[in-house]
């Protein structure tokens, strides 16, 4: 007789699987990605590398240590723009997590602003005066692309 499984899922907000755990005691996350946004325009207009570098966005932004990042971030941030709350910030990606992934933060840039460009992403906050990190939001705007491009030849 199988063994049922006791991992558990918490509906509230993070989506993590509690019972899955890293070796550091951190809990294991996951990201959700549409069917639609996997066969739209401007998804396929991104290369590999930029499809690969979301997903591991959609991923990190909802693991412990982002949400660790954004709350101590979210202080700073409303200094600068008392209308962002933390629920405008999605993630923040430090260069220390960046490394984390493999990723390069010269990539990390390019790949940003294509995201952005796509309309996968909306920069909130952009501190490259003040050497922070920026601060990120996930965005629907794809959707309205889809009407305006057409994939490039990869």
């Amino acid at each position: 007789m199988a063994k049922a499984s006791t991992n558990k899922i918490d509906i509230y907000g993070d989506y993590k699987l509690t019972g899955t755990t890293h070796k550091n005691n951190e809990r294991d996350s996951f990201g959700m990605i549409y069917d639609s946004m996997l066969r739209s325009n401007a998804y396929k207009n991104l290369t590999l590398r930029e499809k690969h570098f979301y997903t591991i966005c959609r991923v990190y932004a909802r693991t412990e240590k982002a949400n660790q990042i954004k709350y101590n971030f979210q202080k700073e941030c409303r200094k600068f723009n008392p209308k962002i709350t933390f629920e405008d910030i999605d993630f923040c990606f430090p260069e220390t997590q960046l490394k984390r992934y493999g990723i390069d933060k010269s990539n990390a840039s390019k790949m940003f602003d294509s995201l952005e460009k796509n309309g996968f992403i909306v920069r909130k906050m952009k501190n490259k005066d003040r050497q922070k990190m920026n601060v990120y939001s996930f965005s629907n705007n794809w959707k309205q692309q889809e009407f305006k491009q057409t994939p490039k030849d990869k």
